[in-house]
């Protein structure tokens, strides 16, 4: 078979054959219209799957960070003896509500080991942040305030009897402890309309610990 008889022909006029040696204008751009829509959708979902996966692993990172301080408090609470003292403060900071926690080890009516949680709120972004401090008795470091995670709407802490009755005096015997923590999903931002910092108050996770002293 010739290469002529392959070849695309166009039939002009008198009868004669011209053959055509290549693709026409309209071909070329037609051809690079939809090569550019293709790039164009294509990058579209890479840049929608970044922005997921960003957004997935702020969500982890902010669980992960809430979880791990809770246990933490789990632990130093679980550690206190029946004889060690244990104080919890409520208040409020917005919509949402806040607890601090001290526990203090006493020696000859000295104190030798002090823990203290609070969630701080933090004017500026409209949240709380979670601190702790250790102090030992003797030490010649200064006990500082450690941050440990931040974006909090809401952390309380809750002692509860045998009957599950709140405690006033949080050194009863067989006492159940109730952690929660309430955690912004959304970053803040000024220029949103939800409030004065762009945080949903409907987009939260919460975190929530229950477990008995006297198991430990």
């Amino acid at each position: 078979m010739s290469v002529d008889s392959i070849s695309p022909v166009v039939y002009a006029p008198g009868g004669k054959v011209k053959i055509r040696s290549g693709f026409s204008l309209l071909e070329v751009v037609a051809t690079l219209a939809i090569l550019a829509m293709v790039m164009v959708a294509t990058l579209t979902i890479l840049d929608n799957i970044r922005s997921k996966t960003i957004e997935i692993d702020k969500r982890m990172t902010r669980r992960r960070l809430i979880e791990h301080s809770i246990d933490w408090l789990m632990d130093d609470i679980a550690s206190a003896s029946l004889k060690d003292e244990i104080e919890v403060e409520y208040g409020s900071f917005g919509n949402g509500e806040t607890s601090s926690v001290k526990i203090v080890r006493s020696s000859s009516g000295k104190t030798s080991w002090q823990i203290d949680w609070a969630a701080v709120p933090r004017e500026e972004r409209g949240d709380l942040v979670l601190y702790r401090r250790e102090k030992r008795s003797g030490s010649k470091e200064k006990a500082l305030y450690i941050p440990l995670c931040e974006d909090i709407s809401t952390f309380t802490v809750e002692l509860y009897d045998s009957e599950g009755q709140s405690l006033i005096d949080p050194n009863i015997p067989m006492q159940m402890v109730e952690i929660i923590a309430d955690v912004y999903l959304d970053d803040y931002d000024y220029s949103d309309d939800f409030n004065d910092f762009g945080r949903d108050p409907e987009r939260i996770m919460r975190v929530r610990r229950c477990f008995c002293r006297d198991r430990f």
